[in-house]
């Protein structure tokens, strides 16, 4: 037995095509001529010299790849036959290999094989706004009730010079991204030094420090022959920065008159203070009268948390 001819059958017989969200199909039909009856036709036809194998490229496309070749006799006789053989091309088909072992089971350490690989998929990005409750320190005018004169503030005071008990909150919206992709492996470790992390540098064209890892799950899941983990970062962007910014104050201030010693803050009567006093940057106090200025705040940063994110490979 031989296999005599090979040849792509011409449109519009042979031919079909699909384009959808999905990808691109297509299917081509050939003709496959043999000398001689075949008792192995479907592996022998598959064989065929020039014809498409699992796993090839589409001619001119560097994303479809045939996924299924179907062989159908079209016409056997004593002297030979004609097969028509489908070849199913898909962008979909993400290849691994090829079987060699056609006797079923579980191939052998020496076989390749034919999933569709999850790990080639692509990830998948979301974006949203999210708001996060905090408590407002600073601000920039005051009213009275009828906002009818404003005056210059730079922090959330009564007309005493004290915060607010509770204290004031607002809304602050946040860019939120979420990804999602396919695996080999989940490095907990990595995981454990990341969460919470803020970027230590310049990272998408995002300004260090306002760009905060939120959250990282993992997943293992098995599909088509293949373990792999389905990471989900959830990053947070802060429209200004990830630093604890508070108004400077306390219920002690420091006596620089007496040698710097930390004193308790007293009132008029010589009670103890049932509310913070506003501290200026030597640790003294400030008059009720005076509003503090920017300076009098206390910017905090955790250095340990500032970490490069070029690592995580999530752009």
């Amino acid at each position: 037995m031989a296999i005599v001819s090979v040849t792509l059958k011409p449109l519009p017989a042979g031919h079909a095509a699909e384009f959808d969200a999905r990808g691109y199909r297509c299917t081509r039909v050939y003709n496959v001529i043999s000398d001689a009856p075949l008792t192995d036709w479907p592996f022998a036809i598959r064989d065929a010299a020039g014809l498409p194998r699992v796993g090839d490229l589409f001619p001119g496309n560097a994303f479809m790849r045939v996924r299924r070749v179907v062989p159908k006799p079209a016409g056997v006789g004593a002297d030979g036959g004609a097969f028509d053989v489908e070849v199913h091309y898909d962008t979909q088909t993400d290849v691994r290999g090829l079987t060699t072992n056609f006797a079923g089971g579980t191939p052998s350490a020496g076989d390749t094989y034919f999933v569709e690989d999850p790990l080639s998929r692509p990830a998948q990005l979301s974006w949203d706004f999210e708001p996060i409750q905090i408590a407002k320190v600073r601000a920039t005018l005051v009213s009275d009730d009828d906002g009818a004169t404003w005056q210059s503030a730079n922090a959330y005071l009564n007309t005493a010079g004290q915060t607010f008990d509770p204290p004031l909150t607002d809304e602050l919206y946040v860019l939120v991204g979420t990804l999602t992709r396919n695996e080999a492996t989940y490095n907990a470790a990595l995981a454990r030094q990341y969460i919470g992390a803020v970027n230590s540098d310049v990272w998408l064209g995002l300004s260090p420090r306002t760009v905060k890892l939120a959250r990282w799950t993992a997943q293992r899941l098995y599909e088509s022959s293949v373990w792999y983990w389905q990471h989900t970062y959830v990053i947070q962007i802060h429209p200004l920065i990830w630093d604890d910014i508070v108004l400077n104050q306390g219920l002690a201030y420091i006596d620089s008159g007496e040698g710097n010693v930390l004193k308790v803050a007293r009132d008029l009567d010589d009670f103890a203070h049932g509310q913070p006093v506003n501290l200026d940057a030597n640790g003294a106090i400030i008059p009720a009268a005076v509003p503090p200025s920017p300076a009098h705040y206390r910017r905090f940063r955790d250095q340990a948390r500032e970490l490069p994110f070029d690592v995580l490979n999530i752009a």
